[in-house]
């Protein structure tokens, strides 16, 4: 393939280096749509490359192409490679972007994903609180879905290493935003009232865990099919806590309702 393309690139109308590293990038997205990682990754790293020597070292389209070979050695399970790249892409960010920009952010989630797949969750929690600062002084706004995304993930962090208090902070920011935009029977909603019923169930406050899968059941039924697996899902969680609260009838009820 590569020789091909060397054929190609002596014979071709493409005249710049920067064209040309388009094409390897071109070639990338096809082959990442293909599952073959393997030649995304060295088309990328062409690109990249190409990209470097025509380019300032701190140019946003070198900081992309260092993001993005970050994301296909993390899909290849080279999660320290994918961190290496991730830091260079940060780099340029540091060097190139003001304190306010929203990519840097994009890259603090990037980097969460590698600590929260290896267990590290003192650093995922770290990164998580970087993207959010960064979030927050951007020119997204205070209801804007990203900082709820932002907020319920940290939330979950925190849920892996049991510190329920703080969970309950970072999902509330995360439900308190994403009520704002979205209408009431959104299915984000059914999902955080869910997340918190969670929560309040660990903690064995059996009455407040009813609440708020009742909340979440609401919503789904207004938003899903009858033979949606969620809709089934919920009614399986209340019958859980009514077994938990040894009613049983009630239990009974809604693991019919399940079926």
């Amino acid at each position: 393939m590569h020789n091909s393309l060397h054929k190609t690139k002596e014979n071709t109308s493409l005249t710049t280096d920067s064209e040309w590293a388009i094409t390897h990038n071109n070639l990338t997205s096809v082959y990442r749509l293909m599952g073959d990682l393997s030649n995304a990754l060295s088309h990328l790293q062409i690109a990249l490359e190409i990209r470097k020597k025509v380019l300032q070292a701190n140019h946003s389209s070198v900081d992309v192409s260092f993001n993005n070979v970050g994301i296909i050695y993390h899909s290849k399970g080279d999660h320290q490679t994918a961190l290496i790249n991730y830091q260079e892409a940060l780099e340029i960010h540091r060097k190139s972007l003001s304190t306010v920009h929203p990519r840097p952010a994009e890259t603090y989630n990037n980097i969460v994903f590698v600590y929260d797949l290896t267990s590290d969750y003192s650093n995922t929690v770290s990164y998580y609180q970087k993207a959010l600062k960064i979030q927050k002084k951007s020119s997204l706004s205070l209801i804007h879905p990203d900082l709820a995304t932002t907020n319920r993930n940290m939330g979950c962090t925190y849920a892996t290493i049991g510190d329920y208090l703080t969970i309950l902070e970072f999902l509330g920011k995360g439900f308190d935003i994403r009520k704002t935009p979205f209408p009431s029977a959104h299915p984000d909603l059914a999902k955080t009232y869910k997340n918190i019923g969670s929560l309040f169930n660990k903690k064995n406050e059996y009455q407040i865990t009813l609440e708020y899968y009742q909340k979440s059941l609401d919503i789904q039924e207004k938003s899903l099919s009858i033979a949606h697996p969620d809709l089934a899902m919920i009614h399986m969680y209340i019958e859980g806590i009514y077994n938990s609260m040894k009613d049983y009838f009630k239990a009974l009820s809604y693991y019919e309702k399940a079926l």
